[in-house]
């Protein structure tokens, strides 16, 4: 049965029941802008919670293309025509919250119902950045969303070449990662350590490798002038001055120069695992592992891009209704199954290790869910993160053109707190 069949049955019993007190035979309205393999499966699972949930609440989904959805938002706000329910990135998803568009989630998320709220156990076997991306900067410190799977940066190592220089496995510590590069580079064959691309998720790695954050947790302000950063710059500059990496054009040349066995080590985002596992057989076939940057902390950390499930204020009913469909998302059969079709971050700890079961799944693929899920740090909940990420990226340019670090961070300081509340995120 189709979703467009059960929700005319289901505006029919609504009906007929005259607006029912209860969220039974609600309508929720969706609104994504996925596509491909990644809109593929968010229907095969809402045609799955059409049939099998027992509430009598049915889903009903819109695809809009980004700026349509931002647009459509921005203006049914005014007019009371929004849907119950978005798939929105966080940059969105705080102009809305600013706006006095989005229903905090926070009772939903304590609730005693176990059929609604998350208890100690559902909180210990959730992954942090779940509860993180969502959680607003400033004072009310406040659950406006709850991220829907994820991709997060990680970094290839050849094997067998740090084997060749008496290197048994992937860097552990910054030294680990300087001598790999000084063996690695040889200018005469035309071998160097790594390529890395002047794009904010770079800045956000080397960052957080570093024990840096972007934003100050409740006072919405850029910290990018804090020690952290400046080594985070200091050191990838002291790699490019030393001429053992290298500015890119895009992340494909980096993963070519890898997989054709010209460098070291890569960094990409997590679902490109399997293209790197498909492309090192077919060029090089070399043995390889994936992990993350050292780490400054004891624990690591690496960037995370997740759209926001982010519930509309209409009335307690249709919040509801919208709320218990994104927690049947986030439970282990769903989110499980959205990383087995999708390559993407589950949401839950059991979701990996019953991933590591499946013959279905490859074991690279799960090995390198569990080492990243637990780092996943989830982009600043700000308005103006389009903005800034221009900001970040030009910094790295910057840098990889041999500019003072300081003098870069102080521009980029300012810059990305001018503004950090524009509505970037179009751009």
């Amino acid at each position: 049965m189709s979703w467009r069949l059960l929700l005319a049955i289901a505006v029919a019993v609504s009906v007929a029941a005259c607006a029912p007190a209860l969220p039974a035979g609600q309508v929720v309205i969706l609104w994504h802008t996925l596509s491909d393999r990644r809109e593929r499966a968010l229907l095969y699972l809402i045609d799955r919670w059409n049939r099998h949930n027992p509430h009598g609440i049915v889903v009903a989904p819109e695809r809009r293309d980004l700026p349509a959805l931002h647009s459509a938002v921005l203006n049914g706000a005014a007019r009371n025509a929004l849907p119950s329910l978005l798939l929105a990135s966080p940059a969105q998803a705080a102009v809305y919250y600013r706006r006095g568009i989005l229903a905090p989630l926070d009772a939903y998320l304590s609730n005693d119902d176990p059929t609604i709220g998350w208890d100690a156990s559902d909180r210990s076997d959730l992954y942090p950045f779940i509860l993180a991306a969502g959680r607003t900067p400033d004072a009310n410190n406040a659950t406006i969303g709850i991220p829907f799977g994820g991709v997060a940066r990680v970094m290839f190592a050849n094997l067998d070449w740090l084997r060749s220089i008496n290197i048994d496995a992937m860097p552990a510590d910054w030294e680990g990662l300087n001598a790999a590069c000084a063996g690695a580079t040889d200018r005469l064959r035309g071998t160097l350590c790594f390529g890395a691309d002047t794009s904010s998720a770079v800045f956000e790695e080397w960052l957080y490798a570093h024990g840096g954050r972007l934003v100050v947790q409740d006072e919405e302000a850029m910290q990018l002038l804090a020690p952290a950063a400046s080594e985070a710059l200091g050191r990838l500059s002291a790699y490019v001055r030393d001429n053992q990496a290298y500015r890119v054009n895009s992340q494909r040349q980096s993963r070519d120069d890898f997989t054709a066995g010209r460098v070291i080590f890569a960094f990409d985002w997590s679902d490109q695992v399997g293209v790197y596992r498909d492309l090192i057989r077919e060029r090089a076939n070399f043995t390889w592992d994936i992990g993350l940057l050292p780490a400054t902390l004891p624990e690591p950390r690496t960037a995370l891009r997740a759209p926001l499930w982010v519930v509309t204020k209409t009335d307690d009913a249709r919040q509801l209704a919208a709320w218990r469909f994104i927690r049947w998302l986030t439970d282990t059969p769903q989110t499980a199954e959205w990383a087995i079709q999708t390559g993407e971050l589950p949401a839950r700890v059991s979701a990996i290790n019953a991933l590591a079961d499946q013959v279905s799944v490859d074991q690279a693929t799960a090995s390198v869910l569990k080492i990243i899920a637990p780092a996943a740090q989830p982009e600043p909940l700000i308005g103006g993160w389009g903005c800034i990420q221009g900001v970040l990226a030009n910094s790295l340019r910057q840098v990889f053109d041999g500019q003072p670090v300081t003098d870069t961070l102080q521009v980029a300081q300012s810059t990305a707190q001018y503004q950090i509340d524009f509505d970037c995120s179009l751009q």
